[in-house]
């Protein structure tokens, strides 16, 4: 599982893209078998002017040729990838439901 961390407008300290790097581990870890790569992209959608802005855009790539995106709109970067890594974790788990339920339809 190769995880990718980009960010478009600020650099990330390297406290900041390891504790990005936990959460996201953490909460993906037991898809690992099934997951070929995660890209996390961020940026600062009204550049200084603040207010709500950091977004936060995950795209996991599964081994089965299916792909999971979410995204995150939040103030703080660190809570963006917070909220970002319960809501991937879900979807991943929809994914994988679903394909599992396709696989075992018969017909007849």
């Amino acid at each position: 599982m190769r995880l990718m961390i980009r960010s478009l407008n600020a650099k990330l300290t390297e406290t900041v893209q390891e504790t990005i790097e936990r959460q996201l581990l953490h909460a993906l870890s037991r898809f690992e078998s099934k997951i070929d790569s995660i890209r996390l992209t961020m940026k600062d959608s009204n550049g200084p002017r603040g207010g709500i802005d950091q977004e936060c855009l995950i795209h996991v790539h599964l081994y089965n040729g299916t792909h999971v995106t979410v995204s995150e709109v939040q103030a703080n970067p660190l809570a963006a990838v917070a909220s970002l890594a319960d809501r991937v974790s879900l979807a991943v788990t929809r994914t994988l439901k679903r394909r599992r339920e396709f696989v075992h339809v018969r017909t007849e």
